[in-house]
C-alpha cells in the first residue's frame, strides 16, 4: 500500500522515472525496516536491542548503501532505470517506509500474540515391549 500510494502520489507531481524510482526505493526500504520486525513475532526490537545482531546491521547497512548507489550514481541509473532523488524525496521515502516498523511495534505492544504460532511437538508413543524385540 505504501509503495503503490507513493507511486500514484508522485505521478501527480513528477515524471514516471521519478515516481518509479521512489516506489522502487520504498519497496526496498520497507523490507529493510521489516527485517527488524522479523526478528521476533512477539518481542519489541527495543527489548531485543538494535545492536544485538551485528550481522543483521551490517547486511541492512550494506543494502541501504547499495540502494542509494543504484539511485544516485549516474553510472548505475541507466541499468536500473532510476533517477537521482533529492534529500526531501529521500526523507519522504524513508519516512513512509519506516511506517511498517512503527505499526508492527505498536501491534507487538497491543496484541503481542496475534501472529505467534508456538512450536509444536510431535507426540511419539513409547515403544511397547513386543515392538522392541
Amino acid at each position: 500500500a505504501v509503495t503503490l500510494g507513493l507511486f500514484i502520489y508522485q505521478l501527480g507531481y513528477a515524471d514516471l522515472g521519478k515516481a518509479r524510482t521512489m516506489a522502487f526505493e520504498a519497496l526496498a526500504l520497507l523490507q529493510l525496516f521489516n527485517a527488524f520486525n522479523a526478528r521476533s513475532p512477539v518481542r519489541s526490537v527495543f527489548k531485543l536491542g538494535f545492536l544485538s545482531n551485528p550481522y543483521m546491521l551490517l547486511g541492512i547497512s550494506a543494502s541501504f548503501v547499495l540502494q542509494v548507489l543504484v539511485t544516485q550514481l549516474p553510472l548505475l541509473q541507466p541499468a536500473f532505470h532510476t533517477v537521482g532523488l533529492s534529500l526531501a524525496e529521500w526523507a519522504l521515502v524513508i519516512g513512509l517506509s519506516s511506517l511498517i516498523f512503527v505499526f508492527e511495534e505498536i501491534r507487538k505492544a497491543l496484541i503481542p500474540n496475534l501472529f505467534y504460532d508456538p512450536p509444536r511437538t510431535i507426540a511419539v508413543p513409547p515403544l511397547s515391549a513386543s515392538a522392541a524385540d
